[in-house]
């Protein structure tokens, strides 16, 4: 990271932005800090983002599908949503919600909600409708910001659903914010506030919005901008949905630094072909995903470049992985956090010779503790599950007190007020002061990236007709990736099951495998025994008459199809 880049950073006032949470906790056993003193609280993105502008007004803040931007046009045009945001109602803790194609209105829609002090809520247009209703009525956004070939915009007013919500097409950036004031908005922020709701996965059938305050975000933009730090003269690829937290990164640091994010549409994101050439034709120096979606660019025949610095999280990275990704940049981070406690809250660089691969240590005013069943710490090198205090804790569930005090506790090595998360996460703290993660506790389960309930989906399954009984698992695939499979019993169709499932759920959500029992495995507690369920296997009917590839070529491309469809 370069110097002037940080002390801009630390110039800026942070008077508006102390911690609303003190870090606490010891070193050593009990919990680990990184041992860095950041100060006292980081400034907000709104408040860096006008400096920046200032500094350079005329440097590529955003490259994108729909349009090119400036720091000087990225802040006028936001500044005028903003405004009209504002006339709507929008203030602090207001949601907006926003369903806009990838691009360069997404991030201005954020952004204008941001600095009319509300909190966004992404909602994927290509999530079924049903689904993001479900949010709608919950987050009960103020306004929601759509593009017209959003599932939303085709029932305003969000017919079926409990919210009322003033509607903004924002079709044509120009005419959405035409009239409006490009001066910034007169608002007070404070961290307290929210800067964003995310809506995961819920056990009960519906998502579970969790809410990020704005010293929580502007916590993590500042420790990022540190390690693994962004300069200026970075760019950095954009190809996560804003759906999915780690997008916060990809398109809010580059703006926190000065750098340039270049933001993939939805085909390039898709196409590991397509994600090849802009990594490789665009001078891209950083891009973040998921360990599906590096597999992918390496099966593409992407080979990397010396000035790419790779991170990479949202699921386990294997040594495998490793080993292949290591000669294409010349950095490669391994990331790890939770969305309730703000995107990352670990990292480990993985450098030539590693003996292992952990999840490295907290980042700025973050602890980890592993604690024992009775929430007592264990001793190094000893398993427990892995709990997380700090700043970057969210401020809970929304709507969901019950769920929200059953997993942000009172931090029992700590003073009365501070809480940790419980992750759900088993692992260990190693001699070198990092953290090893060793799986899940429970049976939720990351699916490229994606934090899934497998509970949401078996509730989802279990309305259809003539399902008795139904669970989901995840298999192991032959290349290590997990994929879905359902189990039932009853007199339902499989055709059935994924008809409901492709109605209800986002494709991630959707099991690949489908097994029909006539009873369900048990162990000797009358449980269902997961480990005795058979593998599934596909049908004729569902792979088609079998050919072998004939060359090179199909077999590349069989082997990109059977990662992407888990067959």
């Amino acid at each position: 990271m370069q110097t002037s880049t940080l002390a801009n950073l630390d110039a800026i006032s942070s008077s508006d932005v102390d911690s609303p949470r003190p870090p606490t906790g010891a070193s050593g056993l009990l919990s680990v800090s990184n041992g860095r003193d950041p100060g006292s609280g980081a400034p907000d993105l709104v408040t860096v983002l006008a400096a920046v502008t200032a500094r350079r007004p005329a440097h590529h803040a955003v490259e994108a599908p729909d349009v090119t931007l400036g720091y000087g046009e990225l802040e006028r045009l936001s500044n005028q949503l903003a405004h009209r945001l504002r006339s709507l109602g929008v203030g602090p803790d207001s949601c907006v919600g926003i369903s806009l194609p990838r691009g360069a209105a997404e991030l201005i829609a954020m952004l204008a909600t941001a600095k009319a002090g509300g909190a966004y809520v992404p909602l994927d247009p290509s999530h079924p409708l049903d689904r993001l209703r479900l949010i709608v009525e919950d987050a009960a956004p103020q306004v929601m910001i759509v593009h017209s070939s959003s599932p939303l915009a085709a029932t305003p007013p969000l017919a079926g659903t409990t919210a009322s919500a003033n509607v903004i097409e924002l079709d044509d950036l120009d005419r959405a914010t035409a009239g409006f004031a490009t001066t910034p908005p007169a608002v007070s922020y404070h961290p307290a506030q929210l800067a964003y709701v995310l809506f995961t996965s819920g056990s009960t059938g519906r998502p579970k919005g969790v809410e990020i305050s704005r010293g929580a975000f502007a916590n993590f933009l500042r420790s990022m901008a540190h390690e693994p730090g962004l300069t200026e003269n970075d760019r950095l690829l954009a190809v996560s949905t804003t759906s999915f937290d780690i997008a916060g990164l990809e398109l809010f640091l580059p703006l926190y630094v000065g750098a340039t994010v270049i933001i993939a549409d939805r085909p390039t994101v898709l196409d590991p072909r397509r994600l090849r050439q802009r990594l490789e034709a665009d001078g891209i120096t950083m891009m973040q995903a998921t360990p599906a979606t590096w597999r992918l660019l390496l099966e593409a025949g992407w080979q990397g470049h010396d000035k790419l610095r790779m991170l990479c999280g949202g699921e386990a990275m294997s040594a495998a992985l490793a080993d292949r990704l290591l000669p294409c940049g010349s950095e490669l981070w391994n990331m790890y956090g939770p969305t309730e406690t703000t995107v990352w809250s670990s990292l480990q660089r993985i450098a030539p010779g590693y003996e292992l691969i952990t999840i490295g240590k907290p980042i700025d005013r973050t602890q980890i503790y592993v604690l024992d069943a009775e929430r007592r710490q264990v001793p190094r090198g000893e398993i427990g599950e892995l709990y997380i205090g700090g700043q970057g804790l969210a401020r809970g569930y929304r709507q969901r007190s019950e769920l929200t005090a059953e997993r942000f506790i009172q931090n029992p090595h700590g003073p009365v007020g501070d809480l940790i998360y419980r992750t759900g996460d088993l692992g260990r703290l190693l001699p070198d002061d990092c953290f090893e993660c060793l799986g899940r506790i429970d049976h939720q389960v990351k699916i490229r990236g994606f934090r899934i309930e497998l509970g949401e989906i078996e509730s989802v399954l279990r309305q259809v007709p003539g399902v008795k009984e139904v669970l989901v698992d995840a298999e192991k695939l032959e290349d290590g990736d997990p994929a879905l499979c359902a189990y039932w019993v009853g007199e339902a169709t499989r055709d059935a099951l994924i008809e409901n499932a492709r109605r209800r759920l986002p494709a991630y959500m959707v099991p690949s495998g489908y097994v029909h029992l006539e009873v369900f495995p048990l162990n000797t507690n009358g449980k269902i025994d997961r480990k005795a369920l058979p593998r599934p296997e596909a049908s004729p009917q569902d792979v088609g008459a079998l050919k072998r590839p004939r060359n090179d070529g199909e077999t590349r491309i069989a082997a990109l199809w059977k990662q992407v469809l888990g067959l």
